[in-house]
């Protein structure tokens, strides 16, 4: 299996770190599954959260979320 290196998904990082370090909050809140073993699914919302930890923001940072079933 190959490196997947995108740039868009480069750019949308970078947006997203941006709005993390800025204070602000995201347009739209993570979309995730609770699975049976309480463990959580990403299943959109991967950028957004890579943001804050490559910023270290996630001590800080109100994620808003929508959980799933």
């Amino acid at each position: 299996m190959g490196y997947y290196d995108s740039k868009e998904c480069r750019q949308s990082l970078l947006y997203h770190e941006n709005i993390a370090n800025s204070g602000q909050k995201f347009s739209t809140p993570i979309t995730l599954a609770l699975l049976e073993n309480k463990t959580y699914l990403i299943l959109d919302g991967n950028h957004r959260i890579a943001s804050i930890f490559t910023t270290n923001t996630k001590d800080s940072f109100l994620l808003e979320a929508w959980i799933g079933y």
